[in-house]
């Protein structure tokens, strides 16, 4: 499969969310710190332009990033070792790809 790489966006909190530390629990300081990226596969509909696939997932992600906004944070390491959570709106990476051969 040949894929090409269509657009890639930082999406960030339709609305203004909670800024500020979070602690994370002794289960969350266990195990191995690793990024987790997740691929989606979608059928395009009939006669739909690329420009409208695209805004409608940044505006999905940026509206769904309001209730979870903790997904739009950093993690941090702090003192001893330990990870903290900074909400900080800072969005997540969106990346747009269309497979070539269809």
């Amino acid at each position: 499969m040949a894929v090409s790489l269509k657009g890639c966006y930082t999406v960030k909190p339709w609305e203004k969310t909670w800024c500020g530390r979070l602690a994370l629990s002794e289960l969350d300081q266990t195990g191995q710190v690793t990024h987790v990226p997740t691929l989606y596969f979608y059928h395009p509909p009939e006669n739909c332009m690329y420009s409208t696939i695209a805004s409608t997932l940044r505006d999905s992600l940026s509206r769904v990033l309001v209730p979870f906004y903790t997904l739009a944070g950093r993690l941090h390491w702090i003192n001893n070792g330990r990870l903290e959570l900074h909400c900080n709106a800072s969005g997540r990476c969106l990346k747009l790809c269309f497979d070539l051969s269809i």
